[in-house]
């Protein structure tokens, strides 16, 4: 099989799943605005959506552009609050971390690498969590530890 045919085979099946979040053929047909042969041609890669009608379909199916196009990434949006929203951090107190952070590393004109900057994150969100405030002093000592 050519890499052609695979690649239309790919894309048949992110049409047929996009289609299949609107609510199936009818319902997209409905809401695209267009027949439902034009939708079971794309299904069945007989006919390729143009790309005003790529980007309908993919803001109807609530999926990313670029993965109905090309396969790649995820084909949920790039939605940064739905994507965290399931992580068990504390946006509010994270902020504060870096905020703090920031602010001591610019008063010394300093910058660490984003190796030693996650993993003082990490410690000091795992300390403050526990119900202490978030400290300068602490802060200050971690970064100095981490060189």
């Amino acid at each position: 099989m050519n890499s052609e045919k695979v690649s239309q085979t790919g894309l048949r099946e992110r049409i047929g799943f996009a289609i299949k979040k609107i609510g199936g053929q009818k319902a997209a047909s409905l809401a695209l605005g267009i027949s439902t042969r034009s939708i079971s041609s794309y299904m069945t890669g007989d006919a390729e959506p143009k790309l005003l009608m790529s980007q309908r379909l993919a803001e109807l199916a609530d999926v990313s552009l670029d993965w109905l196009a090309t396969g790649e990434g995820m084909p949920e949006k790039d939605n940064l609050d739905e994507m965290v929203k399931d992580i068990k951090v504390d946006a509010d107190l994270m902020a504060e971390i870096v905020k703090v952070v920031n602010e001591y590393l610019d008063s010394l004109d300093r910058e660490l690498p984003p190796e030693k900057l996650g993993k003082i994150y990490a410690y000091l969100y795992n300390y403050c969590h526990k119900d202490e405030p978030v400290r300068r002093d602490n802060i200050i000592s971690l970064i100095d530890i981490a060189g």
